[in-house]
């Protein structure tokens, strides 16, 4: 059913062997292919255009959604970046706050073993 690759002889290539040539000739010609085209001023050309309209189009999809979520009484992404923003800011105060806290803590606990130990000696007096 299937053929020996020994019936081949020499000629016959190990399919691995075979697709790593392959694929490394398909890479060469690409990379020669891909520097003649970024030297050519007229691809350069196209290529900026074509970026600098993508741009455009997400500015003014931007914009169009933006006025959209305006109009629904919506929050735009600024407003949710503010507002992430803003929460950061009070979490990193109620962690602080939290540390504040945890010192207060262990000094009211430390007052309260001082004092104890000296109504104790008072008291043996």
């Amino acid at each position: 059913m299937f053929m020996d690759p020994a019936q081949f002889g020499k000629n016959f290539m190990d399919p691995t062997e075979f697709n790593k040539q392959f694929y490394g000739q398909m890479e060469q010609v690409f990379i020669e292919k891909m520097n003649e085209m970024i030297k050519n001023p007229a691809f350069l050309s196209s290529i900026s255009k074509g970026v600098e309209t993508g741009l455009d189009g997400k500015k003014k999809s931007d914009d169009l959604i933006k006025k959209y979520l305006e109009k629904m009484n919506m929050p735009t992404r600024e407003d949710t970046s503010k507002i992430l923003q803003y929460l950061q800011k009070i979490e990193t105060k109620i962690l602080d706050l939290e540390d504040k806290i945890e010192d207060l803590s262990d000094d009211l606990k430390n007052l309260k073993k001082e004092y104890g130990k000296s109504r104790k000696t008072e008291k043996k007096k």
